[in-house]
Parts: C-alpha cells; sequence; structure tokens
C-alpha cells in the first residue's frame, strides 16, 4: 500500500490504496500489539502495553520528519516506492524473529499451554475445543461487562480525537502562535508519560478505579481547555488532559482481559475493537 501510495494517479486509485493500508491497520495496532502481549506477559501487562504503545507513537513521530526529509530529498513517488519495499525486508525477519513459539525461547507452560495447546489436541477435542470458545465468545458479546467496554471505549476515543483535533485551533483563539504549540507539545509529552503512569498503576490499583480516575481527568482537562480565557488555565487544561488522553487506548484491553476468559480474548476485543 504504501508503494503504491506514490504511484497514484487518479482518485479512485487513492481509495483503493487506503483500503488497502487500512486493512493491514488491525495488525499493527492495539488489538494485535494486546494481543500478543496477552500470550507472553503475565506480571505487569499494562506497563508492557503502555511501553508497547508509546513505542508505536514515538516511531511515527520520529519517522514524520524522516520521510519529508526524504521526499524533499529523492521525491515522493521514490521515497514511498522505498519505504513499501523496506518495511517488509526489515519488518518480516524481526516478527518472525520476536514472535517464534514460546516453546523456543523460554518454558512458560501457563502461556504456552493456553497458545499452543490445540496443536497437540486430537481433532475430535479440537473441534470441541472451537466450539466451547464459540459458545464463550457469544455469552460475553451479549454480557453487561462488553456493552460498558464497547460504548466507553467508542466514547473515550471519540472525545480524544475530537479533542486533539481542536486542541490547536482552540488555543490559538486566545494565546500566540508559538505558546499554542508549546501548550499542544505538552500535551504530546504529558501523553506519553501518562500512559506510562497507568500502565504502571494497573497492577496496583483496582481497574475500575483507575478507569474512574482516567475518564473524569481526562474530561476536566478538556472542559478547562474549552471554557478557559486565561494562558494559565489553557495551559494547565492541556496537560492535565494529556497525561490521560493517551491511557484511553489502554484500558479497553485492559478490562477485556480482566473480565472475560483468556481464550476469547483476542477475539473479544476485536469486537471491542470496532468500536475504539
Amino acid at each position: 500500500g504504501i508503494a503504491c501510495l506514490g504511484r497514484i494517479d487518479t482518485t479512485g486509485q487513492l481509495y483503493a490504496v487506503y483500503m488497502l493500508m487500512g486493512s493491514a491497520y488491525p495488525a499493527l495496532a492495539a488489538p494485535a500489539i494486546s494481543a500478543i502481549l496477552h500470550q507472553r506477559v503475565q506480571q505487569g501487562y499494562g506497563l508492557a502495553l503502555g511501553l508497547a504503545l508509546t513505542g508505536a507513537s514515538v516511531g511515527g513521530a520520529i519517522a514524520a520528519p524522516l520521510l519529508l526529509g526524504a521526499t524533499q530529498r529523492y521525491g515522493f513517488a521514490m521515497t514511498l516506492t522505498a519505504l513499501g519495499c523496506l518495511v517488509p525486508l526489515v519488518l518480516i525477519p524481526a516478527a518472525g524473529w520476536v514472535l517464534r513459539p514460546a516453546t523456543q525461547r523460554t518454558p512458560r507452560a501457563c502461556v504456552v499451554i493456553e497458545t499452543h495447546a490445540c496443536a497437540s489436541l486430537a481433532p475430535a477435542d479440537q473441534a470441541a475445543q472451537r466450539l466451547t470458545q464459540r459458545a464463550a465468545l457469544k455469552v460475553a458479546i451479549k454480557s453487561s461487562q462488553f456493552r460498558k467496554i464497547f460504548i466507553v471505549g467508542l466514547l473515550s476515543l471519540a472525545a480524544q480525537v475530537g479533542f486533539l483535533a481542536h486542541q490547536l485551533s482552540v488555543l490559538s483563539a486566545e494565546l500566540a502562535s508559538a505558546a499554542a504549540a508549546l501548550a499542544v507539545g505538552a500535551t504530546a509529552c504529558a501523553s506519553a508519560l501518562g500512559r506510562l503512569l497507568i500502565g504502571a498503576m494497573s497492577s496496583r490499583v483496582p481497574l475500575r478505579h483507575l478507569a474512574a480516575l482516567t475518564y473524569s481527568m481526562m474530561a476536566l482537562g478538556i472542559l478547562l481547555v474549552a471554557i478557559g480565557d486565561s494562558p494559565s488555565v489553557l495551559i494547565a487544561g492541556s496537560i492535565v488532559s494529556g497525561l490521560f488522553v493517551g491511557a484511553v487506548v489502554l484500558l479497553p484491553p485492559m478490562l477485556c482481559r480482566m473480565h472475560f476468559n483468556a481464550a476469547i480474548y483476542a477475539r473479544i476485543y476485536g469486537f471491542v475493537a470496532v468500536g475504539v
């Protein structure tokens, strides 16, 4: 998709390329990251997830200026074609090494049994296990816990995206351009810090309380930015919202992990991710 993006000539081709890239996005975003960590991390899952998602954000922040510089030097088409070729050459071997079966790395029975149990079962037992998991998935989707996680995840991410999309324009109406840019930068830094803090706290604080704190403080920060009429209030609101706005992507996978059976975690969070 990336390689084709630099070679498009029509609007139809643009839509087709973005659909192609969009089809791969779930395998690179929070659903895939959280499912992989769920199989391999028993203690400190929240912190591990926070680190992984922060790494993805940092990678995006680093890649953008590099791509801009390469585009200015080599051209848009050449840069994206080279990047499209480079991604599989680097990531496929890296993924094959990192995601090799856990039995080839460390004998963690509780993880290996859950992940690779089907391979050692007779065909009839495998079929019975799949039927059991499908039944458990149907029960989970109909549960009140699923509905709550789905709705709260949908609303919180809508608030996050809306706030980040309009933050600069709202701040620019009250602040000088340099101060508005500084506040946006402070929000981004606070977001990374908050994601790590919330992830670390998830193993010490009840997740229900942590979720209530996160959503409430994010709402407070957004409210301060919306009604603030002084630089100090606007900057304070940006920092407060930033500390918690980045953590809203952590909560749905952690809540699914807490409420639902480990065997159906990846699929149940896949349904939640449709709303998120």
